[in-house]
């Protein structure tokens, strides 16, 4: 858990580790109590809990080439043979002549070594993340604007890695136009010259929700500085978000269970009810649960995008009865000013980050599910292809891509539909996909599928601002100097490339 936590430093939240260590560590005792009425001895018990604890993260990593070849015998066996493992090592340890209290000596200094490395790195996180937190502050900008009596939803849509068309046609080989006309047709300008700021998620949207670009954070953190945090702080409390709350706008957002894309202060934070985070699911990929249910971890991936489409379809009317009744959310605050309560109905701004058609590829383009024979995660380009081939990657890709496109359409039609007014949507992709992206060289990517992005926005009133290669860091400029009259200068339309272990070092592509 220390280790996965410090690999994604300043990304996953200290409230989703310490959940983690916390219920590990109540299992641990729980095992140790029951070994200790079996065996009536404080150290052998001890040694048992131990190792079960090993056993039960061992699966997914020291044990894989074990269970690997009897990945299609059925969960029982897979668990029997897990189980006998484990009732062999506690026969062992409880019947081998041994001085068990130098044993258990040893094994505390080694178990404190093991944890040793990961756990400063973790601290040292957590004081990076403090420090930063009093250096960087998001951007202010001089927003005055003239509020209308009437104000249309916002609806910001993040694809995570949909291409731009000419990117879909020369290195996928999809003709993407029946959807990009469908959109036409429904009001959409298509910036088909459009590209991602930056070539990373975090750094996308923190740039876009900021309405400017990242030199000073950039300049505060460090070019060989690694920790996310303050991108991840710019997203939770954006220029954006604070501004449409002054014009009396409800904050509706989407957990997209990547902590680092959420406004966990939102007015309304919808969820499933049932789900995990994505490093709570990537940790239950190196324990017992992975090799005894192979397929798990793909269903809560998928649950989790297909509960995205949902309740966006399901905004516009509950947000007439105030946000407060979606099937399967959970929410955080209970908002003021809300229908029932005033009897005028509020602007909704809604953020959500839908992590497809991005890898993991789990759906067919009719829906159908898929299971990649892979080991769960999230991972993109090289990291990616590491296990796999390009064939695979483009196949898997084009398959989701049609599945995400076709919800797009029904979701799009169904906010339209319901909706009291003409909404304003904005369909964006924080990046291009990684088929063709090294994560350590720019040399060796094709920056144009990384950086060429989707970005499509239907603004009733005022296409008349939007331009072929508007990129996301003018995407709200232009959008509020049309609705509430800000006087916001466009920046120029730039992109930036950087690799995994050196994010800060951003190197302009155009």
């Amino acid at each position: 858990m220390l280790a996965l936590s410090s690999q994604n430093a300043g990304i996953v939240s200290t409230r989703e580790l310490a959940t983690c260590l916390l219920a590990t560590s109540g299992l641990a005792i729980l095992v140790w109590a029951s070994a200790f009425v079996a065996v009536r001895h404080r150290l052998r018990s001890a040694l048992v809990a131990s190792l079960f604890i090993l056993l039960l993260f061992a699966p997914g990593r020291m044990l894989a080439p074990i269970f690997a070849p009897l990945s299609t015998m059925v969960p029982a066996l897979r668990f029997l043979l897990w189980l006998g493992l484990f009732l062999v090592g506690v026969v062992v340890l409880g019947k081998v002549r041994m001085d068990v209290r130098s044993a258990n000596a040893l094994l505390n200094v080694l178990a404190l070594g093991w944890v040793a490395l990961p756990a400063l790195r973790v601290t040292g996180d957590l004081a990076t993340r403090r420090v930063l937190s009093n250096v960087v502050r998001p951007p202010t900008l001089d927003l005055v604007g003239t509020s209308r009596p009437q104000t249309p939803d916002i609806y910001y849509i993040v694809l995570d890695g949909y291409a731009r068309a000419d990117v879909l046609h020369d290195v996928y080989g999809l003709d993407n136009s029946a959807f990009l006309n469908a959109l036409a047709r429904r009001g959409f300008f298509v910036a088909d010259g459009s590209a991602a700021n930056y070539s990373q998620t975090l750094f996308s949207l923190a740039s876009a929700l900021n309405l400017d670009y990242l030199d000073d954070v950039v300049r505060l953190v460090g070019a060989n500085g690694v920790n996310r945090w303050p991108l991840v702080q710019m997203v939770d409390d954006s220029v954006a978000v604070r501004f449409l709350r002054e014009q009396g706008y409800t904050i509706a957002a989407l957990a997209s269970a990547y902590s680092g894309t959420e406004i966990a202060g939102a007015d309304v934070f919808a969820a499933p009810q049932c789900s995990l985070t994505y490093f709570q699911n990537l940790l239950l990929g190196t324990t017992l649960f992975a090799v005894l249910f192979p397929k798990l971890q793909y269903d809560i991936h998928r649950d989790r995008i297909e509960y995205a489409f949902e309740w966006l379809r399901s905004v516009p009317g509950e947000q007439r009865r105030g946000l407060r009744s979606v099937p399967g959310k959970q929410q955080t605050a209970e908002p003021e000013g809300l229908p029932g309560q005033s009897g005028a109905r509020d602007p909704v701004f809604v953020l959500a980050h839908v992590v497809a058609p991005h890898p993991p590829f789990v759906f067919d383009q009719d829906g159908s599910p898929l299971y990649p024979r892979r080991p769960f995660s999230l991972v993109d380009g090289s990291h990616y292809l590491s296990t796999s081939s390009r064939k695979e990657y483009i196949d898997g890709y084009r398959r989701q891509l049609a599945f995400v496109s076709q919800q797009l359409a029904v979701t799009i039609d169904a906010i339209i539909a319901q909706s009291e007014e003409p909404p304003v949507i904005i369909l964006q992709a924080d990046h291009g996909p990684g088929v063709m992206l090294d994560w350590e060289s720019a040399d060796n990517t094709n920056l144009a599928e990384r950086l060429s992005i989707l970005n499509a926005m239907v603004l009733p009133g005022a296409q008349e601002s939007l331009y072929p290669t508007v990129s996301p860091v003018n995407t709200f400029r232009v959008l509020f100097n049309a609705l509430f009259g800000t006087q916001l200068d466009l920046l120029p339309d730039k992109s930036y490339f950087s690799t995994a272990s050196h994010p800060y070092q951003l190197m302009q592509v155009h």
